[in-house]
């Protein structure tokens, strides 16, 4: 068991990381708290800490909002979208080409394949200044493997940072552009 005035309640395995379960406010016994959300409520500033303790260190939006269509039991977030933003065009495939040494200015965000244009554009906006300006455009493309491994960049739609909503590459979905788990979001500010 983790020393609680040391190590704020964590225990932790062989390898130094932290074991949820063996940490001292894992209790499973429902005794303190009524549902799973008081339970999460409890215990959320310390996993907030293991988490970021045993993530990768780079930038994470966790975006949280209910499918439109389908409930949560049938449809879950999908895998963290990877999202690469540059000022002035797209990221060369070549940037892409050696796995470790993709672009810096990476982005997670978690989301659902029903996502279209207007919100990617929305959340971008949150993170890339460049992006919140009057007049910027942004430029969306898949960055994928093709079947001999080489990378392509393929355009997909563009925004404006203040549309309303009504230009048609706005409601595009993620889906229906035939976005695969693992491509990457390539997002261009003009």
């Amino acid at each position: 068991m983790a020393d609680p005035e040391i190590d704020h309640g964590f225990a932790y395995n062989n390898q130094g990381e932290v074991d949820i379960l063996l940490s001292t406010f894992f209790d499973s016994n429902w005794e303190h708290d009524d549902s799973v959300e008081d339970y999460v409520d409890r215990i959320l500033f310390q996993l907030t800490e293991t988490i970021d303790e045993q993530r990768p260190k780079e930038h994470w939006l966790i975006v949280g909002r209910t499918p439109s269509s389908t409930s949560p039991a049938t449809s879950s977030a999908d895998k963290a979208l990877r999202v690469t933003c540059l000022v002035g065009g797209h990221h060369p495939k070549e940037d892409f080409a050696v796995r470790g040494k993709e672009p810096k200015d990476e982005v997670q965000i978690y989301t659902w394949k029903d996502a279209t244009l207007r919100e990617l554009t929305d959340l971008v906006k949150e993170v890339a200044p460049a992006a919140r300006k009057r007049d910027a455009k942004l430029s969306f493309a898949f960055v994928y493997p093709d079947k001999n491994g080489r990378f392509v960049v393929r355009p997909v739609g563009m925004t404006y940072s203040f549309g309303n909503g009504r230009r048609i590459d706005d409601a595009k979905t993620l889906d229906e552009l035939s976005f695969q788990i693992g491509d990457y979001l390539s997002v261009a500010i003009l």
